[in-house]
């Protein structure tokens, strides 16, 4: 018996051994998830690939079960607080078993549920939309480890569910449209680190009660709270400044608003419709109202402007601007000059009115509907200015003493009306008498200084006209029409400066001239069968405006130098003009004066000097007159408008020329020559000119507009003076002669586009001063072998120096703190820098062309060369075989290597520096004298412009002009 229990026990062990060895021989089983991250931007849980596992099964708190193929699963969806997950890896070999479960423990932060998108290379977080969130919420000021710093265009757009917000702390801008037509929305709190609000940004939330302005927002753009109906209470705790077109237009509840002295600009239809504003405050800085700013505010009782002790900036009330509301004393300040059109029309208890002793001009209908209109007798008449006749059945008109002004249309249609006759009035208003059909005698023989557009219009008698010696202007068709007026009519003082457009058309002067239309001492205009060669009489002040365009075609035309100013167009489009000349006491240059004079040469092959004395010359004034060769214009002109010279072609070229005794041609080469004493040189002024070699720009100009010398090819040498603080965009566009570039000291901005394609330029010196470089700034300028960022640099834009093929070296300042995308794309420099590594806010494509970077240098004072740098493993970034380095720059100097110890030795050449060992200090080593270049053929490829470009990172696509919005 116990030999049977035995073999019984010793065949049990048996069998168990041959289990377990059964078993040791079967499947393996698959290694365990392991190493597990959550990334802080997704939310997304990712862990090291098990090898031979097909898929990954999901347990969630026991309750959420899924598989994926991925070695990922995203978390965003978990509610917040402590979560189990449970991973096991999953194989379909049949080698193989499952992995056992992985456990990792993630504990979710509580989130509102709002939907953010990284931006600004991923450091921060724009707010884009509600998400989950609903009703009253509190937004993140850090979302995931980042800052929430902006709210996106449209983000809550119509959205119904959001009731209240409190914007978070470290938000600096609004985006259009973010939370328009919020129709569930009470309330809005604003962070005191709120710079910007875009427009429309709050337009149509028609249950937002009220609204605290921060102190850093400066502006209130365009529609930002248009028909919020609710709005009841807006406060500013800073220093707005402006206030945008149809910025509160129909809040209809607004009855609390306090605007701050600081404000300077309020838009057109800025408050109009606030029906329940009962006052408003214009502090003593603001200096433009738009038209229809507060247009039927119907309960708008008080207006005040500037400060009590009489401190006010405003020149103008827009048209409309006080219409239809509820004002009963009006005190209008001396600052301002113009009342304009229906600006205090239907105020309805508008009673009083004081003007102040600035006004120059009051629009029609002005003050019409108003109790003090109601109430005037046949004539309206307010501190000196007549508002308007009612009794449109006057034969006369007595004026008083008082009276300077008259108002647009004042005497309009008033057809008995014989005659006037003042000696105090200043100003006669636009259609004051147009249509006086009676009207045979004008007499302002006083102090008067303007005469409006259409002032005497259609006045059919009219045949005398006495007017003061003080007269300046005479507006557009101001005679227009009276028929019965003649040269012996009318007297126009030495004082005149401008005669506007057709102002004496259809008068006896025109019928009776011969072929040019002189009245008095101005010349008007010309007959249709008028000679075409003209010389004017002497003694002739003044052309009016375009008083020869459209007339017959001229070829020469001989202008007395007792003449003035040239009027605006007076000349324009005058294509087969060949000969002129300007006369010698000129003052004035008119817009359009000469534009499209193709043919025209202003005398000996096109040199034109612009007479001394000559104070302005006016828009697109010798646009495209193509033959002038020669241009000098003295100091006494302040002002050279837009495209006064544009498409001069010739300018300073030597197309022109003449033949000597044996029939050669002698080219004759022009210049231009700018006087000390310019101050402003207009956008375009001389575009597309040519044949300009030399440009030096004098000290005196502070302006230079956009393009001014857009495509000037062939200028070779370029001064820029002292006095400009701004480089305008595409100001030297194409100036592919150039052949040096200095930026003044002055100098703090350099516009996109002011350099691009200036191919020649080897020389570009970028004075200290210079703040920022815009986008495709200095772009192909291609021959640029150094440049030095000055240390007052703080911003590049785009692409501002890319295609600078020979450039060898970049040296970057600590100060720089916005650098563009592409900026230093397709040249063959190393970049040495003072920052340890890539700033946050410098674009991911700042060095698309992956050039060599050192990092951690130490540049001179002024950033123009490196005195030493600590090599290190991360302080050289990008060399390669392909990609070696080259030497640090240094004007007037030659790179001798790198030394361990100042002033020592060279120990290292530029390509070689790399080998030092960590931790060794390089100091640079300099002599004096510029390298010579090596002569390399001309069809030899350098290294900037032979890169791939694929490593731009742009598909192939960052070689053209197009700016790319990757």
């Amino acid at each position: 018996m116990k030999k049977k229990i035995g073999l019984m026990l010793a065949l049990m062990c048996l069998a168990i051994l041959c289990l377990v060895t059964l078993s040791s021989c079967g499947n393996k089983r698959l290694s365990a998830p392991s190493n597990f991250r959550v990334d802080g931007d997704t939310l997304t849980l990712t862990w090291s690939k098990v090898k031979e596992a097909t898929a990954y099964y999901i347990e969630v708190d026991d309750t959420v079960k899924t598989s994926t193929r991925q070695n990922s699963y995203p978390l965003t969806s978990l509610s917040a607080g402590e979560h189990t997950i449970r991973i096991q890896a999953i194989t379909n070999n049949d080698e193989f078993e499952n992995s056992v479960y992985a456990e990792y423990i993630f504990e979710k932060v509580p989130e509102t549920g709002l939907i953010y998108t990284l931006i600004n290379n991923k450091t921060e977080y724009e707010l884009t939309g509600l998400g989950t969130a609903d009703g009253d919420v509190v937004m993140e000021s850090v979302f995931r480890g980042k800052p929430v710093t902006s709210i996106a265009k449209s983000a809550f757009r119509r959205n119904g569910r959001l009731t209240k917000i409190v914007i978070g702390e470290h938000v600096k801008s609004i985006g259009e449209y973010a939370f328009a037509a919020c129709s569930g929305l009470t309330e809005i709190v604003l962070p005191e680190s709120l710079e910007s609000i875009s427009p429309y940004a709050f337009q149509n939330c028609p249950k937002l009660e009220s609204i605290v302005i921060p102190k850093k927002v400066t502006s209130i753009p365009e529609y930002a709270f248009s028909l919020c109906r609710g709005l009841v209470n807006v406060s500013f705790d800073g220093s707005i400044t402006s206030i945008g077109n149809y910025a509160f237009t129909n809040c209809e509840s607004l009855t609390n608003i306090s605007l701050p002295d600081s404000i300077q600009t309020i838009g057109d239809y800025a408050f109009s419709g606030c029906s329940k504003l009962p006052e408003i405050k214009l502090g003593s800085n603001v200096n433009s109202l738009g038209e229809y700013a507060f247009y039927n505010c119907t309960e708008l009782k008080n207006v005040t402007f500037g400060t009590p002790d009489g401190g006010c900036k405003l020149t103008s009330i827009g048209v409309a601007a006080f219409s239809e509301t509820a004002i009963s004393l009006l005190i209008v300040p001396d600052s301002v000059k113009i009342i304009d059109i229906s600006a205090f029309r239907n105020c309805a208890s508008l009673q009083t009115i004081k003007l102040g002793s600035g006004i120059e001009k009051i629009g029609t209908e002005a003050f019409w509907g108003t109790k003090f209109y109601n109430d005037a007798p046949d004539t309206v008449v307010a501190d000196g200015w007549i508002i308007e006749c009612k009794n449109k059945d006057i034969k006369s008109f007595e004026f008083d003493s008082s009276i300077v002004g008259i108002a647009d249309s004042a005497f309009n249609a008033c057809t008995k009306l014989e005659s006037i006759n003042s000696s105090t009035v200043k100003y006669v208003g636009e259609y004051a008498f147009a249509n006086c059909m009676s009207l045979w005698e004008v007499i302002l023989d006083g102090p008067i200084i303007d005469l409006g557009a259409y002032s005497f219009a259609n006045c059919e008698v009219l045949r005398d006209v006495v007017l003061g010696s003080d007269l300046k202007t005479i507006g557009d068709y101001s005679f227009y029409l009276c028929k019965t007026l003649e040269d012996s009519g009318i007297n126009l003082p030495d004082t005149l400066t401008r005669v506007g457009v057709r102002a004496f058309l259809y008068t006896r002067l025109y019928n009776n001239a011969d072929n040019i239309v002189y009245v008095d001492n101005w010349v008007v205009g010309i007959q249709p069968e008028a000679v075409m060669d003209v010389v004017l009489k002497d003694g002739i002040k003044g052309i009016a405006d375009y008083a020869f365009y459209d007339g017959m075609l001229l070829n020469s035309f001989h202008i007395a130098d007792t003449v003035e100013s040239i009027g605006k167009g007076a000349f324009y489009k005058q294509g087969y003009l060949s000969y002129i000349n300007l006369p010698a006491n000129l003052k004035l240059l008119g817009d359009f004066s000469f534009a499209d004079c193709y043919y025209l040469q202003f005398g000996d092959l096109g040199k034109v000097k612009i007479p001394e004395g000559t104070e302005k010359i006016g828009k697109y004034a010798f646009q495209n007159c193509t033959l002038i060769s020669s241009l000098h214009i003295p100091g006494t002109v302040k002002s050279i408008g837009d495209g006064a010279f544009k498409g001069c072609t010739n300018l300073g070229e030597g197309k022109l020329g003449y033949e000597d005794e044996d029939g050669n041609w002698i080219p004759v080469y022009g210049d231009l020559v700018l006087g000390e004493g310019i101050e402003s040189i207009g956008s375009s002024a001389f575009y597309g000119c040519q044949g300009i070699v030399k440009l030096d720009i004098p000290d005196s100009v502070t302006f230079l507009g956009s393009a001014a010398f857009y495509n000037c090819e062939k200028i070779k040498t370029l001064e820029i003076g002292s006095g400009l603080k701004h480089i305008a965009d595409y100001t030297f566009y194409n100036c592919s002669s150039v052949e040096a570039i200095v930026i003044p000291t002055n100098v703090k901005s350099i516009g996109k586009y002011a350099f691009r394609g200036c191919s020649t330029a080897k020389d570009l010196t970028i004075s200290e001063g210079v703040e920022s470089i815009g986008n495709f700034a200095f772009y192909k300028c291609e021959n640029v072998k150094k440049l030095v960022l000055p240390a007052s640099l703080t911003t590049i834009g785009d692409y501002s120096f890319r295609n600078m093929s020979k450039l060898t070296a970049v040296m970057i300042g600590s100060n720089l703190v916005n650098v563009g995308k592409h900026s230093f794309y397709g040249n063959s420099a190393t970049i040495y820098t003072e920052f340890e590594s890539v700033p946050s806010t410098w674009s991911e494509r700042w060095n698309s062309s992956y050039r060599p970077v050192v990092w951690g240098v130490t540049l001179s004072e002024d950033n123009g060369y490196v005195v030493s740098f600590v090599k290190n493993a991360n302080s050289i970034e990008n060399i390669s075989e392909l990609k070696p380095s080259s030497a640090p720059s240094r004007k007037g100097y030659t790179f001798d290597g790198w030394s361990t110890e100042a002033n020592g030795k060279s120990v290292y050449a530029a390509d070689n520096f790399i080998s030092a060992p960590d931790g060794t200090t390089l100091y640079s080593l300099w002599s004096e004298g510029e390298p010579v270049d090596p002569e390399v053929p001309e069809d030899t490829e350098t290294d900037g412009t032979s890169q791939d470009s694929s490593q731009d990172g742009t598909g192939g696509n960052a070689s053209g002009d197009t700016q790319s919005t990757n």
